[in-house]
Formats: structure tokens, C-alpha cells, sequence
């Protein structure tokens, strides 16, 4: 969960962005470059990714080099902006984020 009121209030120095991770606690690592106002971050794929059949039967593997984690996110100062100051879950944030008509960026971790 995310509260958007914190994140609104910890900007209120005067800074840009706000980092933190999905549980919504902030990250302490430099804005990555060329970084849209909306960016996932996002890690590799540790573990086997299979996909089930309704009866719970596993289908397929699928390519772990294709699927990433989203480790972090980070916001700017417009993009909070225009959010509603309430506490929302990380699905409920990309959602509002989306409907504000942005677009995520991805960003992989290791550039950072």
C-alpha cells in the first residue's frame, strides 16, 4: 500500500521525485536517468515462472528473460500531483497513474 498524501507531504522541500518500493516505503537511491515522470523498476525473474491450467495442472514454462518484478517505482512531482490523496495498492496506483493518460517507463534496476 501506498499513501499518496505521504508521498505528496514529503515533497514538500522542495524535492522532485519519490522512490519507493511496493510496499511503499521509501527507496534511498539517486533518480535514474532518463526517467519518465511514471517509471517501474524493475529486476529479473529469480524464480521458475510456469503458467496452470484452470484444473491446476502446469501448462507451460514461460522465459523468465521476458518477465521482470517490479522492485520500485518512481514519481514525479506532477504525476503526485494529480493523484488523489488516499492510500492505495500498488495495482490501484498503476491504474490511477494510467488513467491520468501516462504512460509507465521501465527502468531496470541494475542502471541505477
Amino acid at each position: 500500500m501506498v499513501n499518496i498524501l505521504e508521498l505528496k507531504q514529503s515533497l514538500a522541500d522542495g524535492g522532485d521525485w519519490v522512490l519507493f518500493d511496493p510496499y511503499g516505503e521509501t527507496l534511498d537511491l539517486p533518480v535514474p536517468p532518463d526517467v519518465g515522470p511514471a517509471t517501474l523498476l524493475v529486476g529479473p525473474i529469480a524464480d521458475a515462472v510456469k503458467t496452470m491450467t484452470p484444473g491446476g495442472m502446469v501448462e507451460r514454462s514461460l522465459d523468465r528473460d521476458d518477465i521482470w518484478v517490479v522492485e520500485g517505482y518512481a514519481l514525479n512531482r506532477v504525476v503526485i500531483d494529480r493523484l488523489e490523496p488516499v492510500v492505495m495498492s500498488m495495482n490501484e496506483l498503476y491504474e490511477a497513474v494510467t488513467a491520468l493518460r501516462l504512460g509507465w517507463q521501465i527502468k531496470p534496476l541494475s542502471e541505477v
